[in-house]
């Protein structure tokens, strides 16, 4: 075989895995949240409370229907962060959301009309 040949294969291999270890890395830590920060619960466009994700005790928290004790779903903090584990909406997609702690991601209960997202700041009183 021709040893330039060779050589301009390493060079492509050695290249091909500098970029993927690379992407890797800057991949792990785009993906991984900055700050705990909290999550805005909102029912019908209002804010309910906010749940700080810097605890890491798992814990759950009802989201009532405005002016009822309906409950309509109930979010779980685990490991800072939330998740949908009950909800009377008949689809339950936002609970196959499944679990959320960076800043891009909403879990949304459009049947229900409430929404959860996740930011740097807390809206409302803090539970």
């Amino acid at each position: 075989m021709d040893k330039k040949v060779l050589r301009n294969d390493l060079i492509l291999i050695g290249s091909l895995l500098i970029v993927a270890i690379v992407s890797f890395v800057v991949v792990s830590t785009l993906s991984r949240p900055k700050t705990y920060g909290y999550a805005n619960v909102r029912v019908q466009n209002e804010t309910a409370f906010a749940i700080n994700l810097g605890e890491s005790e798992e814990k759950d928290y009802p989201v009532y229907a405005k002016n009822s004790e309906k409950v309509l779903l109930t979010i779980r903090r685990i490991d800072h962060g939330v998740k949908v584990i009950s909800s009377t909406c008949p689809h339950k997609d936002c609970i196959q959301t499944g679990y959320v702690n960076t800043f891009n991601r909403p879990i949304i209960c459009a049947y229900n009309q409430v929404s959860i997202v996740v930011s740097g700041t807390a809206e409302g009183e803090i539970r």
